[in-house]
This record gives structure tokens, sequence and C-alpha cells, in this order.
């Protein structure tokens, strides 16, 4: 799977603080998502998404406290297709990137 390992530019503030990764990248039977958030938010959310819009893999949906890293191991073999989007929400922030399944 693919993703820029940099941060990431929010959809609403352009707030470069909260970072998104998955590694390794390109994967071809798992991967492991992480994120962090500058700022605790409840009700986050991290799914995987196809280019048809429709949502393959809920990773997790639960609060996140500042500054904690949370890693996720995903099992990306099920996956059929190439290219994923990886869309993290929390609070009025949205984060977005893209997978690429090997």
């Amino acid at each position: 799977l693919f993703t820029d390992q940099s941060q990431l530019n929010s959809n609403s503030t352009g707030d470069k603080s909260s970072v998104l990764t998955a590694y390794p990248n390109p994967a071809t039977s798992k991967t492991t998502l992480s994120f962090t958030l500058e700022n605790s938010q409840s009700q986050v959310s991290l799914d995987v998404y196809d280019l048809n819009g429709s949502k393959v893999k809920q990773v997790y949906k639960g609060d996140a406290v500042a500054g904690k890293t949370y890693s996720f191991e995903v099992n990306t073999s099920s996956f059929n297709g190439v290219v994923y989007i990886v869309r993290l929400n929390a609070g009025s922030e949205t984060y977005n990137f893209k997978l690429l399944k090997q």
C-alpha cells in the first residue's frame, strides 16, 4: 500500500499537526496504519475506502488523546483492488491519503 509518509494537510484548516502513515508501503498482505493528533478528539474514525467510495474496512472508532500514536495492523489480503483511500476523521478535520496494494 502507498502513502506519503510526510505530514498531511487538513481539508478544512490546513493544520499539519496530525500525522497519518502506513507501513510497509506498498503492502501485499498487511500494513500498519498510524496516526497522532496534536489535540485530543472524541469521535475519531479511521477507515479504508475503495475508489467507488465504498467503505471496505473500519480500522478505528473512538477517542484519541493528544500526542499519543495509535497504530493498527490491517490485513489487506482480502482487498481486491489496487488503489484505496485511507480517511481519518477527527472532529471537524478530515485527512486522506492513497494506498496502493501490490
